[in-house]
């Protein structure tokens, strides 16, 4: 599945909605929820490129010492 396809679909908005409500936000439901799913589209893009190239460059240096 297209991961901003899975964060678009209807019902998936529906309940991150309620989720806003009950939790009390007022300001503009759509825009956060929009700029919220490309913010984790984007990460998770990043995260399956990390993986695919094996360990961090962190990871890596730590390995060293």
């Amino acid at each position: 599945m297209v991961i901003s396809t899975y964060f678009a679909h209807p019902s998936r908005r529906l309940i991150d909605a309620a989720w806003l409500k009950v939790l009390g936000y007022k300001g503009d439901v759509d825009g956060l929820l929009d700029r919220l799913y490309d913010s984790l589209a984007k990460e998770i893009e990043l995260l399956k490129k990390l993986m695919a190239e094996g360990e961090a460059p962190e990871e890596q240096e730590e390995g060293l010492n």
